[in-house]
Protein backbone atom coordinates (compact mmCIF):
# COMPACT_ATOMS: atom_id res chain seq x y z
CA UNK A 1 0.00 0.00 0.00
CA UNK A 2 1.24 3.07 -1.20
CA UNK A 3 0.53 6.50 1.05
CA UNK A 4 0.40 10.13 -0.75
CA UNK A 5 0.65 12.72 1.03
CA UNK A 6 -0.64 16.24 -0.59
CA UNK A 7 1.16 19.47 -0.01
CA UNK A 8 -0.85 22.16 1.26
CA UNK A 9 1.26 25.35 -1.06
CA UNK A 10 0.34 29.01 0.40
CA UNK A 11 -0.10 31.92 -2.11
CA UNK A 12 3.46 33.05 -3.85
CA UNK A 13 4.26 29.21 -4.19
CA UNK A 14 3.49 25.89 -6.22
CA UNK A 15 4.46 22.17 -5.46
CA UNK A 16 5.65 20.61 -9.43
CA UNK A 17 5.15 17.05 -8.21
CA UNK A 18 7.81 16.50 -5.72
CA UNK A 19 5.99 17.77 -2.28
CA UNK A 20 7.32 20.58 -1.87
CA UNK A 21 6.50 23.97 -2.16
CA UNK A 22 8.77 26.17 -4.17
CA UNK A 23 8.55 30.08 -4.49
CA UNK A 24 6.67 31.75 -7.83
CA UNK A 25 10.50 33.53 -9.41
CA UNK A 26 10.50 36.76 -9.43
CA UNK A 27 7.67 37.90 -12.52
CA UNK A 28 5.55 34.99 -12.14
CA UNK A 29 3.26 34.99 -9.18
CA UNK A 30 0.05 32.95 -7.51
CA UNK A 31 -2.59 34.41 -5.50
CA UNK A 32 -4.36 30.98 -4.76
CA UNK A 33 -2.87 28.34 -2.34
CA UNK A 34 -2.75 24.34 -3.43
CA UNK A 35 -1.23 25.16 -6.83
CA UNK A 36 0.61 23.34 -9.00
CA UNK A 37 1.93 26.21 -11.47
CA UNK A 38 2.52 29.99 -11.23
CA UNK A 39 0.85 32.60 -13.59
CA UNK A 40 2.99 34.65 -15.77
CA UNK A 41 4.76 34.05 -19.29
CA UNK A 42 8.11 34.58 -18.45
CA UNK A 43 10.55 35.34 -15.46
CA UNK A 44 11.76 38.96 -15.18
CA UNK A 45 14.27 39.04 -18.22
CA UNK A 46 18.13 39.94 -17.85
CA UNK A 47 18.30 44.04 -16.78
CA UNK A 48 15.27 43.42 -14.40
CA UNK A 49 14.42 42.30 -10.79
CA UNK A 50 10.71 41.21 -9.40
CA UNK A 51 9.60 40.30 -6.50
CA UNK A 52 9.99 36.41 -5.23
CA UNK A 53 6.64 34.80 -4.14
CA UNK A 54 4.58 37.28 -5.36
CA UNK A 55 1.06 36.35 -4.69
CA UNK A 56 -0.16 39.60 -7.32
CA UNK A 57 1.26 40.55 -10.83
CA UNK A 58 3.78 43.03 -9.31
CA UNK A 59 5.77 42.46 -12.73
CA UNK A 60 9.42 43.32 -13.30
CA UNK A 61 11.11 46.61 -12.78
CA UNK A 62 14.28 47.88 -14.22
CA UNK A 63 17.67 47.59 -12.40
CA UNK A 64 18.44 51.46 -11.68
CA UNK A 65 21.57 52.98 -12.30
CA UNK A 66 24.85 51.65 -10.23
CA UNK A 67 22.97 48.30 -10.12
CA UNK A 68 22.94 45.43 -13.06
CA UNK A 69 21.16 42.05 -13.32
CA UNK A 70 22.92 39.07 -15.35
CA UNK A 71 20.09 36.14 -14.73
CA UNK A 72 16.42 35.82 -15.52
CA UNK A 73 13.88 35.40 -12.83
CA UNK A 74 16.23 37.40 -10.11
CA UNK A 75 14.93 38.74 -7.02
CA UNK A 76 17.43 41.58 -6.32
CA UNK A 77 20.02 43.95 -8.49
CA UNK A 78 23.72 43.13 -7.65
CA UNK A 79 25.85 46.77 -6.52
CA UNK A 80 28.39 47.67 -9.24
CA UNK A 81 31.96 47.32 -7.21
CA UNK A 82 34.29 50.11 -7.05
CA UNK A 83 35.55 51.51 -10.18
CA UNK A 84 32.62 50.03 -12.38
CA UNK A 85 29.09 51.04 -13.09
CA UNK A 86 26.09 50.59 -14.84
CA UNK A 87 23.17 52.26 -16.08
CA UNK A 88 19.23 51.34 -15.98
CA UNK A 89 18.64 47.97 -17.24
CA UNK A 90 22.33 46.84 -17.46
CA UNK A 91 22.99 43.21 -17.14
CA UNK A 92 26.83 43.78 -16.19
CA UNK A 93 29.00 46.59 -15.05
CA UNK A 94 30.95 48.93 -17.12
CA UNK A 95 34.99 49.44 -15.89
CA UNK A 96 37.60 47.89 -14.35
CA UNK A 97 37.49 47.42 -10.29
CA UNK A 98 39.76 49.20 -8.75
CA UNK A 99 43.22 47.90 -8.36
CA UNK A 100 45.14 46.74 -4.92
CA UNK A 101 45.85 50.28 -2.79
CA UNK A 102 43.54 52.09 -4.19
CA UNK A 103 39.20 51.95 -3.67
CA UNK A 104 36.29 53.76 -5.17
CA UNK A 105 32.30 54.25 -3.99
CA UNK A 106 30.17 51.32 -4.69
CA UNK A 107 27.15 51.46 -7.10
CA UNK A 108 28.81 53.92 -9.49
CA UNK A 109 26.48 55.74 -12.27
CA UNK A 110 28.84 56.78 -14.64
CA UNK A 111 32.71 56.89 -15.54
CA UNK A 112 32.72 60.08 -13.95
CA UNK A 113 31.67 58.43 -10.64
CA UNK A 114 33.78 55.16 -10.96
CA UNK A 115 36.94 56.93 -10.13
CA UNK A 116 39.60 54.91 -8.18
CA UNK A 117 41.99 56.89 -5.70
CA UNK A 118 45.12 55.66 -3.77
CA UNK A 119 44.55 55.27 -0.09
CA UNK A 120 45.25 58.02 2.03
CA UNK A 121 47.42 57.52 5.05
CA UNK A 122 45.70 55.91 7.67
CA UNK A 123 43.69 53.34 5.64
CA UNK A 124 44.26 49.89 3.31
CA UNK A 125 42.37 49.40 0.35
CA UNK A 126 40.06 45.76 1.28
CA UNK A 127 37.78 44.74 -1.51
CA UNK A 128 38.38 48.03 -4.21
CA UNK A 129 37.60 50.47 -0.53
CA UNK A 130 39.59 52.10 1.18
CA UNK A 131 39.61 51.58 5.10
CA UNK A 132 40.48 53.09 8.26
CA UNK A 133 42.93 50.93 10.06
CA UNK A 134 41.61 49.27 13.25
CA UNK A 135 42.58 50.58 16.77
CA UNK A 136 45.89 49.38 17.88
CA UNK A 137 46.91 49.92 14.02
CA UNK A 138 48.68 52.37 11.55
CA UNK A 139 49.72 53.59 7.98
CA UNK A 140 51.67 56.25 7.12
CA UNK A 141 52.30 55.63 3.49
CA UNK A 142 49.59 55.36 0.83
CA UNK A 143 48.41 53.38 -1.50
CA UNK A 144 48.49 50.84 0.78
CA UNK A 145 47.10 46.83 1.27
CA UNK A 146 47.24 47.11 4.92
CA UNK A 147 47.94 48.77 7.97
CA UNK A 148 50.86 48.49 10.54
CA UNK A 149 50.71 46.84 13.88
CA UNK A 150 51.99 49.04 16.97
CA UNK A 151 55.11 47.65 18.94
CA UNK A 152 54.34 47.20 22.70
CA UNK A 153 57.87 48.68 23.95
CA UNK A 154 58.94 45.79 26.95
Amino acid sequence: ITIETCVNCNSGTYENGDNICNNCPAGKWQANEKSTECNGNTECPTGKFGIEAATSNMGCTSCPNGKYSNGSGQNICKICKPGMWSTTDSINCQGEICSAGTGGIQGATSSQDAICTECVAGKYSYNATCIYCSFGQWQDNIGSTECKVFNKKT
